[in-house]
């Protein structure tokens, strides 16, 4: 969260300081990026679309196995 914090204080004095608030500001987003809130964060959210993703696909195989074998049986 500190590096959130230290990105809006980077893009304050960028507006304030003209070229040399521009590369404060750089820098500053380049912590938050390298960081390691933002890594887990980001690896956090990957590991939840793949779970979702996952079983999204094992609905789906089983609605489409599902009607399949409706389709197969023999009408009564």
């Amino acid at each position: 969260m500190g590096a959130f914090f230290a990105f809006i204080a980077g893009y304050v004095v960028g507006m304030r300081a003209g070229a040399q608030g521009y590369e404060e500001l750089r820098d500053a987003w380049n912590t938050i990026r390298e960081s390691d809130e933002v890594k887990d964060l980001v690896s956090t959210g990957f590991a939840i679309a793949a779970d979702l993703l996952s079983r999204g696909r094992d609905v789906v195989a089983d609605q489409m196995e599902e009607r399949s074998g409706r389709a197969l049986s023999p009408v009564a």
